[in-house]
């Protein structure tokens, strides 16, 4: 028998392999590259072409109408360019979302996967994320030829937000995993689960650290809910209280570290430094870092001196992350405790001066795995409101603004919205007519995925959306319920906080897992 004969005879095998296959890749992808994960949907849409039986597709798609009806939402893409002025930009924003179109096709219309094709795939995305984690720390720790001046940058190929997604789908499936390997997959399961869980605190995602939090509150609920035995049920409520008890302890005690302001008479200062030039003492001002006053105890003219000896950055130009060095240094030394003079400066080492031009403004910034560090960055973005300090930079301070921008632009376009394409030239707009605090660089979109969809469809698009989101969740029976579950809650979260679909890894990651746990595979049993 000739190679070609056998290769018809074992035609469906060889797609049935290649579409695992193609799954499977694209999973392990995700963390990884934007080019790889284009090329392996043209993979699996080639080979569903190849594959034919168009007319057992045809009927899967009339039997399956929440496939149509989840596409409407791509559909809606096309139909608002009606009122689009910015074309160009609107089949850009298209051919990123076409995952929307192909995979639901692909996947919709295949054969479901069987629980081990299914666990294949979830392992390889695991272990995937996890090599992704480690490249992180091998950036970190100067292994690699990329460079970071910020947590933002640990993540190289896609956005640290998108990552911190993958990275707590990654974790739940890990724990998912556990009652499904033996003994010693258990324990490599295990630790990765635990081992993502510290390097999500490491990367410092807010997104990814809110999402992981909730997370484990509700898996806290739903263990008191599955469990039946009392002991187990009280025990684990118990314990969550405790838990609970002592989180509100330490948060409040945290707050109070945080606000806290090391005394100092401000009307018995010392005016001049040892080698007897002035300080500058703005008592005005209460920006503190670490209970130290910030605005006391300057002299520029000694710092400046001492700053040019030690760095090649200048003293009244910006740090590595754009913000004002000599602002940073002033934040650096105060978290220290040191005048910002030449006396003060001779404490710093070589460390603290990279971390300065780096835009650390305080060394506890350092521990990248302290959750008061993280709680620390937040209050002192909200506080900076009222020192009057500059909002760029500032995640937290420009998505507040990005929404009430978001917002205007809405409530003049609330039927239609402003068509597919013209989103950003709406904001760029805003930003032009209103003289915006922000700098270019951080001139962004609303940040918040059910206001993009609003201010780009109006109320009648975002509707059919929302519609083509929800239905198939209803309409498909026996879907993956527990794995789905968890997806959609990070996945509604990121979208409260990001425009999760507007990037090729954002949409990519939405649209795999829910296509994979909704219309590629049917679980029997009652999760």
């Amino acid at each position: 028998m000739s190679i070609y004969n056998k290769i018809l005879e074992n035609r469906e095998i060889i797609h049935r392999y290649l579409y695992i296959f193609g799954l499977t890749v694209l999973g392990v992808m995700l963390p990884w590259s934007e080019f790889l994960m284009s090329a392996v949907q043209f993979l699996l849409l080639g080979n569903w072409i190849l594959e034919g039986g168009f007319n057992n597709k045809l009927k899967i798609l009339k039997t399956r109408k929440s496939i149509l009806i989840f596409i409407s939402i791509i559909l809606v893409h096309f139909i608002w360019l009606f009122n689009t002025s910015d074309i160009k930009y609107a089949l850009h924003d298209i051919q990123i979302k076409i995952p929307l179109l192909i995979l639901p096709l692909i996947i919709g219309t295949t054969r479901l996967l069987t629980k081990k094709e299914l666990l294949i795939i979830l392992k390889f995305f695991v272990i995937s994320v996890f090599f992704a984690s480690l490249f992180s720390v091998a950036i970190y720790l100067n292994l690699t030829k990329f460079e970071y001046t910020d947590y933002r940058e640990l993540s190289v190929f896609i956005s640290h937000i998108r990552f911190s997604l993958m990275i707590n789908m990654a974790i739940v499936i890990s724990f998912y995993l556990l009652k499904y390997l033996n003994s010693t997959e258990r324990i490599i399961s295990l630790f990765i689960g635990v081992w993502l869980s510290v390097f999500l605190f490491f990367l410092q995602s807010y997104t990814g650290i809110i999402i992981f939090i909730i997370i484990i509150f509700a898996s806290i609920i739903r263990a008191i809910y599955k469990f039946k035995k009392p002991v187990f049920k009280y025990g684990i409520l118990i314990l969550s209280v405790i838990i609970f008890i002592i989180s509100v302890v330490w948060l409040n005690s945290s707050i109070n570290k945080i606000n806290k302001t090391n005394s100092v008479d401000i009307t018995k200062l010392d005016k001049y430094t040892v080698n007897r030039h002035k300080y500058l003492n703005d008592t005005s001002q209460t920006i503190r870092e670490n209970g130290n006053l910030v605005t006391i105890y300057i002299n520029d003219y000694e710092l400046e001196k001492e700053w040019k000896k030690h760095s090649e950055l200048q003293y009244n130009g910006i740090d590595n992350r754009g913000n004002s060095l000599k602002f940073t240094l002033y934040r650096y030394m105060a978290s220290k405790g040191l005048r910002k003079d030449s006396a003060g400066f001779s404490k710093l080492s070589n460390k603290d001066i990279k971390n300065i031009e780096n835009g650390m403004p305080n060394y506890l910034f350092e521990n990248k795995l302290s959750l008061y560090v993280i709680l620390y960055k937040l209050i002192w973005e909200i506080e900076s409101t009222t020192h009057k300090q500059n909002i760029n930079n500032k995640s937290l301070l420009q998505r507040y603004e990005y929404l009430k921008i978001g917002k205007q632009i809405f409530n003049n376009n609330i039927l239609l919205g402003v068509g597919t394409g013209d989103i950003q030239q709406k904001f760029d707009e805003f930003y032009k007519k209103n003289n915006t605090l922000l700098t270019k660089k951080n001139r962004h979109r609303t940040h918040n995925q059910f206001l993009t969809f609003l201010i780009t469809f109006g109320i009648i698009g975002f509707s059919i959306i929302i519609f083509g989101f929800i239905y198939p969740l209803f309409y498909e029976q026996n879907k993956e319920k527990l794995l789905l579950s968890y997806f959609l809650l990070i996945a509604f979260l990121s979208f409260l906080d990001e425009d999760t679909l507007e990037t090729q890894p954002g949409v990519t990651f939405f649209i795999f897992f829910y296509i994979l746990f909704v219309f590629a595979y049917k679980n029997k049993q009652n999760i």
